[in-house]
């Protein structure tokens, strides 16, 4: 919720690399962007989405800030999902794409959403993950 503390995690890019977010919050401010990932298909609002924070990626550099896209989905070949879902896509070396293999991150904040709001059944495949969410370098929710 807004103002609570985000909930440290620790997933990994395709190519291996572990990202902690705490560790990432330690150094400056993050945007934490949680997608819906392969519900079944490529998102198109996801997609939009993403391509929105590039065009925009000067004014995170500028400010210094991490962008970190979490792409969730079924463990059997999410990181070919997550790369098929850059193609065409030029990252900026200041976002990290990480996969949330079986919507480890992804149901939490759907749940942490879904109580707050008094909706139930978080269901990520129904319901994808409908989240942008911020964490300035407090760790905060906004």
């Amino acid at each position: 919720m807004v103002g609570d503390k985000a909930p440290d995690f620790a997933l990994s890019t395709v190519q291996g690399k572990t990202v902690r977010l705490s560790e990432v919050a330690a150094k400056g401010p993050v945007v934490l962007v949680v997608l819906r990932g392969y519900p079944g298909y490529q998102c198109p609002y996801c997609n939009r989405q993403v391509q929105d924070f590039i065009s925009k990626s000067q004014g995170f550099i500028d400010a210094g800030a991490r962008v970190i896209l979490v792409y969730p989905g079924p463990p059997d070949d999410l990181a070919a999902k997550a790369t098929e879902f850059t193609t065409g896509k030029m990252l900026p070396e200041s976002f990290d794409l990480l996969i949330d293999p079986g919507y480890e991150l992804g149901v939490a904040t759907l749940e942490r959403r879904s109580m707050a709001r008094g909706i139930g059944g978080a269901d990520p495949v129904r319901c994808g993950i409908p989240s942008s969410d911020q964490s300035r370098w407090r760790g905060r929710w906004l």
